[in-house]
C-alpha cells in the first residue's frame, strides 16, 4: 500500500484458483470524465487536468486548441486510421493513446537553420571597462537530473491508477522501489544544495572586500614604484591564507580570451634566503635575476609590471603568489606561457574599479612578504584638489605625477588625445598619481613633454659598443681618434651599406658614457640624436652626453658657416633654425654623415700606398663641397675628421687647414666594405627587426671600450697643443698601415709650415672645388650693314632646322629682325596679281629667320638622355616580338615570362598552402603543366603559375604584348580572335595596376630643389563630361555638367617628372565649352606643395591664377589664343603666341633667359588623351576613367623604355604569394 496525496493505493494479489475479477460496480476507481464513442474536445481535456484525474508532462502545460488537435490527429496515425473524427473512428484504445501521449514530454524539433551560427567566442577579462561577470551555470547537476526522472516516473504510475484503476493489477510498476529510488535521490539533492551553500560562503569574502572599499571614499592608486615591506599575521585585522586566497578570489582561466591581471601560485617552494632582495630586483626590473624556481618563462610585455607576496610557512616551504598587472588586454595564451606555476584569474562581479580595489584589498591581508605596485588608500574630506586655488603637493607625490605624464601622456593633441587623457586621469576616482590634479597643472606638463619630443628626439638602446667593430677601427683607429671628437667634429662619406651610421652611434655612446662618468651624474643614459636636418635640433638644447648626428643632408641647403659651427666642438655653438637658433653645447660629438661621394678613378698600382694625393682627395669629396668657397672647404676641414669609405679603401683625413694634409689609404680588414665585426652580425640583425636584448659579452665589452677610451683621453695630456697631438697621430696610423708613402708634388722645395705667418696662402692643386670653369670670351664678330631697300626674295638654302620642342610654334621675329638680309637668298623675277602686293611683300613667318637670340636660347636647358630630334619608335627594338610569343609553347611562355620578370620565380620558397615545405623548381605536373610541388610529406601540392585563366598561355602573352603597344581592343580582337570580354579585362586591370603604382611613386617626385634653377611647365586639360542632372538630384538643373579637369606639372628635360593632380571644377551649363581654368582656391596648395623654395622658372599658359607669388618661383607665360588690340585707333587681331624668349633674375644681379611656352605639357595632354577609352563606363568622376589617366601617365613615364618589362608596372601584391623560406 502506498500514500500520495492523501490516497492510499492497494495492490492485491489473488489465489490462482480463485483469480476473479472485482465484482459489482462499487469496487471499479473512478477514471477521467471522458466519452469513449467520440474524441475529446479541448475543453475535456482541461477539465479533467483541473480535476487532476489527468497529468500533463511540464512542457504541456499551457495546452492550446491548436495542440489538441494535433495530439488527436497524432493518435489517429498511430492507429492507421483517417485523420479526422468519423463514425466508428474513436475508441478506448485511442483514448489510451492520447493520455499516454499527454504524459510524455513534447518533443522539441531541432531543425537546421539556413546559417549556421558562429560559435561563441571566449569570454573577456576587462576589470577597466566591461568585466563579464561568472554566470556559468555549474557542471555538478545530476542531482537534479535523477529527481526529475524518479519523480516523472512517479508521477505516470500515480496518473495510470488515477484513470484507470481498474488496470493496475495489469502495471508492473513497483512502487516501492521508485519511492526508495526517489529517497536516494532526495539525499543527493540536499548534498548539491549544501555544496551551493559553501561556495556561496566562500563567495561572501570578496563580497565583503568589495562592499567595504567599492565606495567612493576608497581610491585604488598606481604606483610609479613598488611598496616593499613584510606584514605579519598579527598586523591585519582579518589575515587571509594563501589557500583560502585562491579558493574564494581566483578561478582558473579557461574560456577567457584575454585579461589585464593574473596570479601566478607557486607552493611548497624551498625557502631561500634574503627575500627582501626579491623588492630591489623587481623594482630595478631585473627579473631575469630571481630565483630559478619562481622565475618568468618569458619577458613581461611592454608596460606590464610585476607583484609579488612570499608566504613562509615555517616549515621549510613557502607559498609564493605573483601578481601580473598588464598595462592593456592580454591574451590569456601568452599568460599562461609566462607562468611558472599555476596559472590563476580573479572571479569577475560587477563593477570594474570596485573589483580592482576589492581584490587589492584581499591582497594586502596576506601575511608575508609583499611587493606592490598598487594600494588602496582613503580620502579625504576636504576641498578636491582640482577645484582650488592652493594646490600644494608633497614632493614625492609631484615627482610620482611628472613622472607619469612624462610617461604616458600622449603626444599628439590633433585629435584631442592628450586632453582626453588629462580629464580622465585627474578624476579624483581615477586611482591615478594625478588623479585630483588641476587641469592647467596638468596640461602645461603634458604640454612641455610633447614640446620636447618634437623635432630630433633622443634614442638610448643601442646593443652594441665600439668592441662591435672590426679589429683594426676598434683597437688601433678609434682609441687614436678619442681625444681629438673633444674638439672636432666627424665627417664621413661612402656609398651605402657600410654601417657608417651605426659606428657614429657607438662612438656618441663611449663618449657619453666617458661624460656621465667624468662629470659623475646619476640616473642619466647616453643617447644620440639624429635628423636629416639642422631645424630638427632646435627643438632641445644639446646635452654634453648626447651625440648629434646630421644623416644625410640636403647639402645644397647647407649653409658653410653652419658647418663649421657644427664641426667646433671645442666652444658652445649656434646653428641657424627656422624660428630659433639650434643650440650645442662644448665637448659633445657631432657628425655628419652623407652619401655625396665620387667615384674614385685611381688605378690599380703593383705596390699598395698608405696614403693618396690632395688632388686625388678633393675629388672624392667634390661632389659633397660642390659650389663653395676654397677658403670656406679649408676651414671646414680643419675643425673636422674626414672619413671616406670608398670602392678599394678608407681614406681618413685629420683636422688641418692644409690642403696639401696627409690622406691616410686603409684597407685593413676591409673595413671599406663592412665594419661590423662577423660576432655581431647576428645581433644586429635582430635588432633591425625589433628585438631588443643585450648580448652577453655586452658589459664586458663596456667595460674594456672605456678603459681604452680613458687610456686615450689620458694620453693627450701629455702633448702641448693639439697641432702636436695631430702630427703624432698620423704618424701612429701611418706606422700601421702597410704600404710606401707618396709624397706630394714639389715637395722637397714647395712645402710650407702651416704655423709660418709670410709667404702666399696655401693652394689647392686640381680643380675639384669649382663646377665646370667658364670657357674663353668669343671672338667679335663681323657687323654686316642691312641694305637700304628691302627686297623680294626667297631662300635658296633649306630652312634652319627647328628644335622638336618649338614645332608649334608660331612666334613673331622681333624688330632686330627687320632689314637684314640673308646673303644666300635669291630675288624671285615673279610678280603677283595685283591685290596680292602686300602678301608677296610681307613673308610668312615660318620662312623668316631666327634671331641669334631666339636660337641661342634653348627651350630645354638641361642635357636630356633622349636626344632633341626624340626616340623613334620605328629604330628601337622590343625584348620580345608577336611571332616569337605566338611560336611559343606553354612550357616557352612560362620561362620567358620569368626570366623577363614577368612572373615571380617561386623556387625555393615557402609553400601558401600548408606554410611549412619549399617549393621545388618547375616540373610537370600529372596534367603536363609547368608548376612547383611542395615538399612537405603531408602536402605535395602543385602551385600553377598559369595567370590567363580565360585563355591558353600563348593567347594570354600575345593580347598582353598588344596592349603593351597600345593596340585597341577591337583590333585586337580582330587579330588574335579572343573573346572581347578578356582583352577588356586584361586592359582594365592594367589600368588599376599602374594606377596604384603612379599613387605611390608620384609622392617621391621632387622638382626642382637643386642650387641652378629649372624649368617646370605647368597646364590644365579636360578629358570627359557628364550630365548629372539624371544621378544627382541635388544638382543645379541649370549646371548639370560635371567635368574631368586635370592639373599637370612637369619639368624640362625629365618626362619621369610628370605629376597630375586631379582638379574638381565647378559645374556648367550643357553648352559650356569647357569647366574654365584653374582656380586660385585649387591651384595654391598645388604650388606650395610641389613648386615653393625650390629655384623654379615656372612657364603657363595666360590663366591668372598661376601669378599667385610663390617663394622661390618666377613665373612667365604665353597668350595661346588671339586677341583684337587697338594699335593706332584701329582694331587687329594679335596672333596666339606659344614661345617666346624671356629674361629672369635670379639672385641680386644674374639674369638668365628661357624660352617661356607649355609645348612638352602639351604635347602630353595629346598623349594622354590617345591612350583613354570614352564610353558609358568612362564617365566624368567615374573611378575606371582615373584609372585610365593615371595609367596613361605611367606609359608617359617609361615612354622611352622598352614597354614589354617595364610597361605592365610592379604588381600590387597577389594574395597567396609564398614568402621567402
Amino acid at each position: 500500500m502506498v500514500l500520495h496525496q492523501g490516497a492510499a493505493y492497494l495492490r492485491l494479489a489473488p489465489e490462482a484458483a480463485a483469480a476473479a475479477a472485482p465484482q459489482g460496480p462499487a469496487a471499479a476507481p473512478q477514471g477521467p470524465d471522458l466519452d469513449a464513442t467520440k474524441p475529446p474536445t479541448h475543453g475535456d481535456i482541461m477539465r479533467n487536468v483541473n480535476s487532476e484525474f489527468i497529468v500533463l508532462h511540464n512542457t504541456r502545460r499551457g495546452l492550446t486548441s491548436d495542440e489538441h488537435r494535433s495530439n488527436i490527429s497524432t493518435v489517429m496515425r498511430s492507429l492507421g486510421r483517417p485523420v479526422g473524427v468519423v463514425k466508428g473512428g474513436w475508441n478506448k484504445e485511442a483514448e489510451h493513446r492520447l493520455l499516454v501521449l499527454l504524459r510524455k514530454a513534447k518533443r522539441i524539433r531541432n531543425k537546421v537553420p539556413a546559417l549556421m551560427d558562429v560559435a561563441p567566442e571566449p569570454a573577456h577579462q576587462a576589470l577597466e571597462d566591461d568585466p563579464i561577470e561568472e554566470d556559468n551555470p555549474i557542471e555538478d547537476g545530476f542531482a537534479l537530473s535523477d529527481y526529475e526522472r524518479v519523480q516523472m516516473a512517479l508521477d505516470e504510475a500515480v496518473a495510470e491508477n488515477n484513470e484507470y484503476r481498474e488496470d493496475i493489477y495489469n502495471k508492473d510498476i513497483i512502487i516501492k522501489e521508485l519511492e526508495e529510488e526517489l529517497q536516494v535521490t532526495k539525499r543527493k539533492l540536499a548534498e548539491y544544495e549544501s555544496e551551493e551553500e559553501e561556495e556561496e560562503e566562500e563567495e561572501e569574502e570578496e563580497e565583503e572586500a568589495m562592499d567595504q572599499f567599492g565606495g567612493k571614499e576608497h581610491q585604488y592608486e598606481a604606483l610609479s614604484l613598488p611598496k616593499c615591506g613584510f606584514v605579519h599575521t598579527s598586523a591585519i585585522e582579518h589575515p587571509v591564507s594563501v589557500s583560502d586566497f585562491v579558493a574564494d578570489v581566483c578561478r582558473r582561466p579557461d574560456g577567457l580570451k584575454t585579461c589585464t591581471i593574473a596570479f601566478d601560485i607557486h607552493w611548497n617552494v624551498p625557502e631561500f634566503g634574503n627575500v627582501a632582495r626579491l623588492g630591489e630586483i623587481i623594482q630595478d626590473s631585473r627579473l631575469d635575476e630571481l630565483p630559478e624556481n619562481i622565475r618568468l618563462k618569458g619577458q613581461l610585455p611592454h608596460g606590464s609590471k610585476l607583484g609579488l607576496v612570499v608566504h613562509n610557512m615555517e616549515d621549510g616551504a613557502m607559498h609564493i603568489v605573483k601578481v601580473l598587472y598588464f598595462a592593456d588586454k592580454t591574451n590569456i595564451q601568452q599568460i599562461v606561457q609566462l607562468c611558472g606555476g599555476q596559472c590563476y584569474v580573479p572571479i569577475f562581479k560587477a563593477g570594474p574599479w570596485t573589483l580592482k580595489k576589492a581584490i587589492q584589498s584581499l591582497i594586502d591581508r596576506l601575511p608575508g612578504y609583499h611587493v606592490h605596485w598598487a594600494s588602496i588608500s582613503s580620502k579625504g574630506t576636504g576641498l578636491k584638489r582640482a577645484e582650488t586655488s592652493q594646490w600644494n603637493p608633497e614632493t614625492d607625490e609631484l615627482h610620482k605625477g611628472v613622472a607619469f605624464i612624462n610617461q604616458r601622456a600622449p603626444d599628439c593633441d590633433a585629435e584631442n588625445q592628450q586632453y582626453v587623457w588629462i580629464l580622465t586621469h585627474i578624476k579624483p576616482d581615477s586611482g591615478s598619481p594625478i588623479a585630483g590634479w588641476p587641469e592647467s597643472k596638468a596640461r602645461i606638463m603634458a604640454q612641455n613633454n610633447a614640446r620636447g619630443q618634437a623635432g630630433a628626439t633622443a634614442a638610448r638602446f643601442f646593443p652594441f659598443t665600439t668592441r662591435s667593430l672590426k679589429p683594426f677601427m676598434a683597437d688601433v683607429l678609434l682609441p687614436i681618434l678619442y681625444p681629438l671628437l673633444l674638439n672636432y667634429g666627424i665627417l664621413t662619406l661612402g656609398w651605402p651599406g657600410v654601417d657608417k651610421t651605426p659606428m657614429l652611434i657607438v662612438m656618441g655612446l663611449a663618449l657619453g658614457r666617458y661624460h656621465i662618468c667624468r662629470q659623475g651624474i646619476d640616473g642619466v643614459k647616453p643617447a644620440w640624436r639624429r635628423a636629416k636636418s639642422l631645424d630638427n635640433f632646435r627643438h632641445r638644447v644639446g646635452q654634453v652626453h648626447e651625440a648629434l648626428i646630421l644623416h644625410d643632408p640636403e647639402v645644397d641647403k647647407l649653409n658653410m658657416s653652419d658647418i663649421k659651427s657644427w664641426m667646433t666642438s671645442e666652444e658652445d655653438a649656434t646653428c641657424s633654425g627656422r624660428y630659433n637658433d639650434v643650440k650645442m653645447v662644448r665637448n659633445n660629438m657631432r657628425a655628419i654623415a652623407s652619401n655625396d661621394l665620387e667615384s674614385e678613378r685611381t688605378t690599380q698600382r703593383q705596390w699598395p700606398s698608405k696614403n693618396i694625393t690632395s688632388e686625388e682627395f678633393f675629388k672624392l669629396v667634390s661632389k659633397f663641397f660642390a659650389g663653395h668657397k676654397r677658403a670656406d672647404v679649408l676651414a671646414v676641414l680643419k675643425r673636422s675628421v674626414v672619413m671616406v669609405f670608398g670602392q678599394h679603401a678608407m681614406y681618413l683625413r685629420l683636422p688641418n687647414q692644409d690642403p696639401d694634409a696627409i690622406v691616410h689609404r686603409i684597407s685593413t680588414d676591409d673595413i671599406h666594405l663592412d665594419l661590423f665585426s662577423p660576432r655581431d652580425k647576428p645581433q644586429y640583425a635582430k635588432y633591425k627587426i625589433g628585438i631588443e636584448e643585450l648580448p652577453p659579452t655586452f658589459a664586458e665589452d663596456v667595460a674594456s671600450e672605456q678603459k681604452a677610451l680613458q687610456d686615450s683621453m689620458a694620453s693627450m695630456v701629455q702633448f702641448k697643443s693639439p697641432d702636436q697631438y695631430l702630427e703624432q697621430a698620423n704618424k701612429r696610423i701611418g706606422d700601421k698601415i702597410p704600404g710606401f708613402l707618396r709624397l706630394p708634388a714639389g715637395f722637397g722645395d714647395q712645402h710650407v709650415s702651416s704655423d709660418s705667418d709670410t709667404g702666399p696662402p696655401p693652394t689647392i692643386h686640381g680643380t675639384p672645388l669649382t663646377a665646370t670653369a667658364a670657357g674663353p670670351p668669343k671672338r667679335l664678330g663681323t657687323f654686316v650693314y642691312p641694305t637700304p631697300a628691302r627686297r623680294v626674295k626667297t631662300k635658296s638654302s633649306p630652312a634652319a632646322p627647328i628644335n622638336i620642342d618649338e614645332q608649334e610654334t608660331l612666334a613673331q621675329p622681333g624688330e632686330d629682325d627687320l632689314g637684314q638680309e640673308d646673303p644666300d637668298e635669291v630675288f624671285n623675277p615673279l610678280v603677283a596679281k595685283r591685290g596680292k602686293q602686300r602678301l608677296i611683300a610681307k613673308r610668312p613667318a615660318s620662312k623668316k629667320s631666327k634671331t641669334k637670340e631666339y636660337q641661342s636660347v634653348k627651350y630645354v636647358r638641361v642635357k636630356s638622355a633622349v636626344p632633341g630630334r626624340g626616340l623613334r619608335k620605328e629604330q628601337a627594338t622590343c625584348t620580345r616580338s608577336l611571332p616569337e610569343l605566338i611560336k611559343a609553347s606553354n612550357d616557352d611562355i612560362v620561362h620567358m615570362l620569368i626570366k623577363d620578370k614577368m612572373l615571380p620565380d617561386w623556387s625555393g620558397m615557402q609553400c601558401p598552402r600548408c606554410e611549412k615545405g619549399t617549393l621545388s623548381d618547375l616540373m610537370k605536373s600529372p596534367q603536363g603543366e609547368l608548376k612547383y610541388r611542395c615538399s612537405h610529406k603531408k602536402c605535395h601540392i602543385y602551385s600553377p603559375l598559369n595567370i590567363f585563366i580565360l585563355s591558353s598561355l600563348m593567347a594570354g602573352a600575345a593580347v598582353l604584348f598588344l596592349k603593351l603597344q597600345n593596340v585597341s581592343n577591337a583590333a585586337v580582337h580582330q587579330v588574335m580572335n579572343v573573346n572581347h570580354k578578356f582583352t577588356e579585362d586584361m586592359a582594365t586591370r592594367l589600368a588599376y595596376s599602374r594606377q596604384e603604382y603612379v599613387i605611390a611613386k608620384q609622392k617621391e617626385i621632387r622638382l626642382g630643389g637643386r642650387k641652378t634653377w629649372v624649368d617646370v611647365e605647368g597646364d590644365e586639360a579636360s578629358f570627359a563630361k557628364t550630365d548629372i542632372s539624371n544621378i544627382d538630384d541635388s544638382v543645379d538643373s541649370q549646371k548639370p555638367v560635371l567635368w574631368e579637369q586635370w592639373c599637370g606639372l612637369i619639368e624640362r628635360g625629365r618626362p619621369e617628372s610628370l605629376i597630375l593632380e586631379r582638379l574638381k571644377p565647378p559645374t556648367t551649363e550643357k553648352r559650356a565649352p569647357g569647366p574654365g581654368p584653374i582656380r586660385k582656391i585649387e591651384w595654391q596648395p598645388l604650388g606650395k606643395k610641389y613648386l615653393e623654395g625650390r629655384n623654379i622658372i615656372f612657364h603657363t599658359d595666360s590663366a591668372r591664377s598661376y601669378k599667385t607669388r610663390l617663394e622661390g618661383v618666377k613665373h612667365d607665360n604665353v597668350v595661346h589664343c588671339k586677341k583684337r588690340v587697338k594699335v593706332n585707333g584701329k582694331w587687329k587681331w594679335q596672333m596666339p603666341n606659344y614661345v617666346k624668349v624671356t629674361t629672369h633674375t635670379v639672385g641680386k644681379n644674374k639674369t638668365l633667359k628661357t624660352k617661356a611656352g607649355t609645348q612638352i605639357l602639351d604635347r602630353a595632354w595629346r598623349y594622354i588623351k590617345d591612350r583613354l577609352s570614352l564610353n558609358k563606363s568612362t564617365g566624368a568622376g567615374s573611378k575606371l576613367l582615373r584609372a585610365q589617366i593615371q595609367g596613361a601617365q605611367f606609359q608617359y613615364w617609361m615612354k622611352n623604355e622598352d614597354p614589354w618589362p617595364t610597361g605592365v608596372g610592379p604588381p600590387s601584391g597577389w594574395r597567396g604569394v609564398p614568402r621567402d623560406k
